[in-house]
């Protein structure tokens, strides 16, 4: 009896929901201040139950600038690449974070995408 009840708190545990992994981004000079932007994900998508699904792309002052949204689970393309195109980054912008979500609520660390230290540094 000792043996069933161990067994089963083991598995009525919650499994934990994992946030999105950002393992690289890009920006991709097109013109004056407009970029294409890549950003390669890593998570543990388990189908549409939980799944990465969205990252945005926010500068040093807090504004959204461009969001992806993922559609649907990437259960076997993992890690997988993304792309915005035409994305304006406007030149006294001093840093450019992306951050990606799951349909969990669950966040990855931003992943510092711009960082000009002074106002000399061109992108």
């Amino acid at each position: 009896m000792r043996k069933l009840i161990l067994l089963s708190l083991l598995f009525s545990v919650p499994v934990y929901a994992q946030p999105p992994l950002i393992l690289k981004a890009q920006a991709n000079l097109k013109t004056n201040q407009l970029f294409d932007i890549a950003v390669t994900i890593r998570h543990p998508d388990s189908g549409w139950d939980h799944y990465a699904n969205e990252w945005i792309v926010v500068a040093g002052d807090g504004k959204e600038i461009a969001k992806r949204t993922l559609y649907h689970p990437h259960v076997n393309e993992q890690p997988f690449t993304r792309y915005v195109r035409d994305v304006v980054i406007a030149v006294d912008v001093k840093k450019v974070t992306i951050t990606a979500k799951c349909n969990k609520g669950h966040e990855s660390k931003p992943y510092i995408l711009i960082d000009k230290k002074d106002k000399q540094q061109d992108l």
